[in-house]
């Protein structure tokens, strides 16, 4: 009976683990598909451009949710963090999708001023 309990104890730790990984993977596509949506509805990208972006930004949101995850208490950390990571992985997504879609993406975000990321993140597309 003790041994039943206790592989049923880790078979729950395992479940647990695993849901916590798809839930940060499934937060970081959500996220990333509503700006991939941004990116596709203003700027003209090929197929090649398109994967390298998403690519790019999956990696970007994933380090940017580890960062608010690792400093969840502390939001001016959390803001200089994101900003740094942002600063590394602009040139990056600028090299791939060229400098004229960066150019108006930027000009696109700076209409953008009223609505943060986080209306965004929960707009309907």
């Amino acid at each position: 009976m003790k041994k039943l309990l206790f592989l049923f104890l880790i078979a729950m730790a395992v479940n647990a683990n695993a849901i916590q990984k798809t839930s940060k993977e499934d937060a970081c596509k959500r996220v990333v598909d509503k700006i991939m949506h941004a990116w596709k509805e203003v700027c003209s990208l090929n197929e090649k451009q398109e994967t390298a972006l998403y690519t790019l930004l999956i990696e970007r949101q994933s380090e940017i949710y580890d960062v608010r995850k690792a400093n969840k208490g502390d939001k001016n950390k959390q803001q200089i963090e994101v900003d740094k990571i942002r600063s590394l992985y602009n040139p990056k997504i600028e090299k791939e999708v060229g400098e004229i879609n960066m150019r108006l993406m930027d000009a696109y975000w700076n209409t953008q001023i009223g609505m943060d990321m986080n209306d965004l993140i929960n707009a309907k597309v």
